[in-house]
């Protein structure tokens, strides 16, 4: 794990998801501008913003540890795979965006 206010760009605290053609796939994220030590100030961003700004700006997920502190924990990046792009966290090849589940206590 990283130092929490590296050189990430955006924190995602919160995903939503929907089944779409039998997949899973992000439906939208709750998404922070990392401008210092508050993740207050957040906006929804669609799967298709995620996707375009994932390729050129660095997104980390934050959760909270079992301590409650809130964490820097992984990357986001995007794979391709059958010439559709997926947006996930960990390197499995599975036809499917993946950020993890989150708590409800980020969905203000």
């Amino acid at each position: 794990m990283s130092n929490l206010f590296g050189v990430t760009d955006y924190w995602i605290t919160h995903v939503t998801y929907s089944r779409k053609s039998g997949k899973t796939l992000i439906n939208e994220a709750l998404v922070h501008p990392n401008v210092g030590s508050s993740h207050e100030f957040g906006e929804k961003w669609t799967r298709d913003e995620v996707l375009r700004k994932a390729n050129f700006l660095s997104i980390s997920v934050l959760r909270k540890n079992e301590k409650g502190i809130t964490v820097r924990r992984d990357d986001v990046r995007v794979i391709s795979i059958n010439d559709s792009q997926y947006i996930r966290i960990d390197d499995e090849l599975i036809e499917e965006d993946f950020l993890g589940s989150f708590p409800d206590e980020y969905t203000k």
